[in-house]
C-alpha cells in the first residue's frame, strides 16, 4: 500500500502522531477510505509509529495483523522508544564515520546493521533480548532473560552502570557509552550501547531499553592506528634528514628537530617564518613557476637544489625532495 493510497494515515505520521487501528477505532470520517484500503489488504489491526529525532521525521515503525486486536499503551510506548533508539544509533554512526547520511542511507543502516537490542531492569536483569544478541553470546533467549548482564562486564565498566542508571531522568533519558565485556572466547571485547530509560507516570525508572553493537575490531584498529602514528612520529622526529611539510598556500605546517642543526631555527621558529622570507629570491621565482604545475600533475620532485636562509642570515644550499 502506497502512502498516496492512505492519505489520512500518512498525514498523521507527518504530524508525528501514532496511528492505531484495532478493535475499538473510533476514527474520524476522514479515516474511512484508509480503513477500506486496509480491509482490502486483509489488515485488521495496524500500529504505525513515527521515528522522530531532533524534530525530524526519519521514517516509521509499523506492526500489522490480520486479526483484530487492540494496541496497549505499553506496546505503543515500546515501539516509540525502539524507534527513538534506532534514530539515536543512526546519529551516533554519523559522528563515528563523519558522514552526512541521507534518509535512504539511514534506512540502510537500520535494515542492514547487526544490532543488539536488550531490555533490562535497573538492577541489570534482562527482560528481553533479540535474536542477534542470542547468537552473539551463543545462548537461547530463555538462558539470557532473567539473568543479569553485569557479571559479563569488566569491573571498571560494571561499577559505572549504577551511576549511568541514576543519571537517567524523564527529561534526559538517553545515554551512550562503551563497555568491555567478556566474550564467549574468554577475551574481553568492546561494545557500544545507547540506553533509553522508560519511566512510569510518576517519573520512576522502570526499565531500560538498549541498542548496541560490537566495536571490538574498530577499537583494535584505532589502537593500531595510534601505535602506528607514534612509531611514525618517532621515526620522523629522530631522523637524520630534515623533514618538513607545508600546505598548498606555501605555509610551513611542521618541521622535525633536524632543522636546528641545518638552519639554526627551532621547529617552532621555522614554521612561523613565511616561505617567501626564507627562500632565496631567485629560487622563489623558479618555485613559483614550477610547483603549481607539479601540484596539478600530482607529481613530486627529487634533488632540487634550493637556497634557504640560515638563522645567521647566510644562505645554505638544501637538496629538496618532495611528494
Amino acid at each position: 500500500v502506497g502512502a498516496d493510497e492512505i492519505p489520512w494515515i500518512s498525514d498523521q505520521i507527518l504530524k508525528h502522531d501514532v496511528v492505531r487501528v484495532g478493535k475499538q477505532l473510533g476514527a474520524s470520517p476522514e479515516a474511512i477510505p484508509d480503513l477500506e484500503i486496509l480491509k482490502r489488504e486483509n489488515v485488521a489491526s495496524l500500529l504505525v509509529a513515527p521515528v522522530v529525532t531532533e524534530g525530524n521525521l526519519f521514517g516509521t515503525l509499523a506492526c500489522g495483523s490480520r486479526d483484530a486486536r487492540d494496541w496497549s499503551d505499553r506496546t505503543v510506548r515500546e515501539i516509540k522508544v525502539l524507534g527513538e533508539l534506532l534514530a539515536v544509533n543512526y546519529l551516533n554512526a554519523q559522528r563515528h564515520n563523519r558522514l552526512q547520511m541521507s534518509e535512504a542511507r539511514f534506512r540502510a543502516v537500520v535494515e542492514n546493521q547487526t544490532l543488539f537490542i536488550v531490555r533490562w531492569l535497573p538492577d541489570g536483569t534482562r527482560t528481553w533480548v533479540n535474536d542477534h544478541y542470542c547468537r552473539y553470546w551463543g545462548k537461547s533467549r530463555e538462558e539470557l532473560v532473567g539473568e543479569s548482564f553485569l557479571p559479563l562486564l569488566h569491573k571498571e565498566d560494571r561499577d559505572r552502570i549504577p551511576h549511568t542508571v541514576n543519571m537517567m531522568t524523564p527529561e534526559n533519558p538517553t545515554h551512550t557509552h562503551i563497555v568491555r565485556a567478556r566474550l564467549p572466547s574468554g577475551q574481553f571485547g568492546s561494545q557500544e550501547w545507547t540506553d533509553k530509560g522508560l519511566f512510569d507516570n510518576t517519573g520512576k525508572l522502570i526499565e531500560i531499553q538498549s541498542i548496541g553493537r560490537d566495536i571490538t575490531e574498530l577499537r583494535r584498529a584505532e589502537h593500531a592506528l595510534v601505535e602506528s602514528e607514534v612509531r611514525y612520529r618517532g621515526f620522523i622526529e629522530n631522523s637524520s634528514d630534515w623533514i618538513w611539510t607545508m600546505n598548498l598556500d606555501f605555509q610551513h605546517t611542521y618541521s622535525n628537530p633536524r632543522v636546528e642543526h641545518i638552519l639554526g631555527y627551532t621547529p617552532d621558529e621555522f614554521t612561523a617564518i613565511p616561505f617567501e622570507e626564507i627562500v632565496h629570491p631567485e629560487d622563489l621565482v623558479e618555485i613559483g613557476e614550477k610547483v603549481p604545475q607539479l601540484i596539478e600533475q600530482k607529481a613530486g620532485w627529487n634533488g632540487w637544489m634550493i637556497r634557504i636562509r640560515h638563522k645567521d642570515g647566510s644562505y645554505r644550499f638544501v637538496e629538496s625532495s618532495a611528494t
